[in-house]
């Protein structure tokens, strides 16, 4: 209380996000523009817009979410003492770099007009398949000299239900994500993909069946769906399939740290983490922050926190579960003792010993090799870092400032 506080407010380039959103929905206009002269008929025309932009227009909703929110960093007098060198100007810079208008437009907008297009056509392949497979013929080489189609009644049935099934799997996902202020830029790119891997998959799937099965068609049409919905499963399978056969020899085990380890991370968290390329501890402790907070749900402090967990275990992890049984939570804490490991206590057998050579002692280590440990932590920037993020407070979503 009655500390004096800095305050950073961050940079926005509100009018470069209204020109990207504004040629965003000039080349989405565009398309369906395009593409309604193609339509057999145009009672479908409505319907068919709106389904087929719907997730664009939810990814475009959170890139502008993210690029508009107020934002502004504040630091007390005490705290800025503590970031070893580091101003408030530096953190500012680093949450300029992630939310400024060309990272937002490289990371959203455009992979929303990838998705605008990949879903118009998505739509007009189940609405009106033959119409869309005549506008890509050249691209799919299958024209006929006469210039017919050369596609079967069955495999244009798996080329449509393979859509199909990409397409609600697709909105589901991003639709269960808007709720959680959690569209990354990977699923924005993951679905787009997606959109096109769902029609080519039930066409395998067709291509597959088509030499004769007793199925039904209507069992046909089920596995033509689950094959566009499910495109990341079917193509693992294949892939462990020819990992097992073509293996020679056992893959080495890698040196790794689980995320698991971290407090706080659960199997979903971890599964979310998986999806930013994050697998274990060491890839967490190198992470940026801040670009963890921008596309992920979780707020700024969980994230430092695990982070600096993570740079323990990476640091020592034959010993970070002792150190934080001792009440040593993760790098910060380790590393200030640079400056306090000096202050002389008595141990359980009543002698006098530093605070550093008990842990020492109870971490099985030599208080030579622990104080190494401390000393190049103090001095590492990505723990200086998060312990500039950590002591700013949560980001307040009423007013969009941090106070402390």
């Amino acid at each position: 209380m009655g500390a004096v506080v800095t305050t950073r407010k961050l940079k926005s380039s509100s009018w470069l996000t209204i020109l990207i959103v504004v040629i965003v929905c000039i080349l989405m206009a565009g398309l369906v523009y395009l593409w309604r002269k193609n339509l057999s008929t145009l009672g479908t025309f409505p319907w068919l817009a709106v389904a087929s932009l719907l997730p664009a227009v939810l990814v475009l909703n959170h890139g502008i979410y993210l690029q508009w929110q107020p934002r502004s960093l504040s630091l007390s007098s005490s705290c800025e003492k503590d970031l070893d060198g580091m101003k408030l100007s530096q953190l500012q810079r680093l949450f300029d770099q992630e939310y400024r208008g060309y990272a937002i437009a490289i990371s959203y907008y455009i992979p929303t007009f990838a998705l605008a297009v990949a879903g118009f056509v998505s739509a007009l392949m189940v609405f009106d398949p033959q119409s869309a497979l005549g506008n890509i013929e050249k691209l799919i080489r299958v024209a006929s000299e006469d210039g017919t189609l050369l596609l079967s009644d069955s495999l244009i049935e798996g080329i449509r239900f393979g859509t199909l099934g990409a397409y609600v799997y697709v909105l589901m996902t991003i639709a269960e994500r808007t709720f959680r202020r959690d569209i990354s830029p990977g699923l924005a790119q993951w679905s787009a993909s997606q959109l096109i891997l769902g029609p080519i998959l039930g066409g395998v799937a067709a291509a597959t069946l088509a030499n004769g099965t007793n199925l039904s068609l209507f069992t046909q049409q089920i596995l033509f769906f689950v094959a566009g919905m499910a495109p990341r499963q079917f193509v693992s399978v294949a892939s462990d399939t020819a990992t097992r056969f073509w293996a020679k020899s056992e893959t080495p085990v890698v040196n790794s740290v689980s995320l698991r380890l971290i407090g706080g991370i659960t199997a979903r968290v971890e599964e979310r983490l998986f999806e930013e390329g994050i697998e274990d501890a060491h890839q967490l402790a190198m992470a940026n922050p801040v670009r963890l907070n921008r596309d992920t749900p979780y707020e700024l402090r969980q994230i430092t926190n695990w982070i600096d967990q993570a740079i323990l275990y990476s640091t020592v992890p034959e010993s970070a579960s002792l150190l934080q049984k001792e009440g040593v939570t993760g790098a910060m804490d380790l590393a200030s003792y640079a400056k306090s490991q000096t202050a002389v206590i008595k141990d359980s057998t009543g002698n006098d010993k530093t605070r550093l050579q008990q842990l020492a002692d109870a971490v099985h280590m030599s208080a030579e090799s622990l104080n190494d440990v401390v000393l190049r932590l103090s001095q590492d920037q990505q723990v200086i870092l998060v312990r500039g993020l950590y002591q700013s407070d949560q980001f307040n979503d009423d007013n969009g400032s941090w106070t402390s």
